[in-house]
């Protein structure tokens, strides 16, 4: 996955306080890490965990869940809505407990251009393309 929305625009990153957390370990029965030396610096693991860490990749549950719908005029693009956090990542918004973390919207589904009829240029050529592909086998 290239870390950018649908129309190439790169995804805020995820803070460091977040790559913290899911390094080491915050579930219950989750092996901890240690991420700092004592002397208050990264540890070379975690610097190479966070040289790597790749945003909404951790275990590809929402790539796995887009899902389309066609007819003879039109294509519906979306989630099955088995993973509930899918709209908070496309969207942004207010998340966690009590509502107090900001989470920045990272488009992974296209949107439409426009008064909401219309597909972006991009999207349009991506969907000319794979039809004559198609045609042509």
């Amino acid at each position: 996955m290239s870390q950018t929305d649908p129309d190439g625009n790169r995804w805020l990153p995820t803070k460091v306080i977040s790559s913290y957390l899911g390094y080491v370990g915050t579930a219950k029965g989750a092996t901890r890490r240690s991420a700092y030396t004592k002397d208050g610096r990264w540890r070379a693991a975690f610097s190479r965990y966070l040289e790597n860490k790749k945003t909404l990749q951790l275990t590809g549950a929402l790539r796995g869940d887009i899902h389309y719908q066609y007819d003879a005029s039109s294509v519906i693009i979306g989630t099955s809505g088995r993973v509930p956090y899918a709209g908070i990542h496309q969207f942004g918004g207010m998340a966690g407990r009590g509502r107090r973390v900001r989470i920045p919207a990272r488009s992974y589904l296209a949107r439409n251009a426009g008064d909401g009829m219309e597909v972006s240029p991009r999207d349009r050529d991506m969907v000319i393309l794979r039809i004559a592909a198609y045609l042509q086998n």
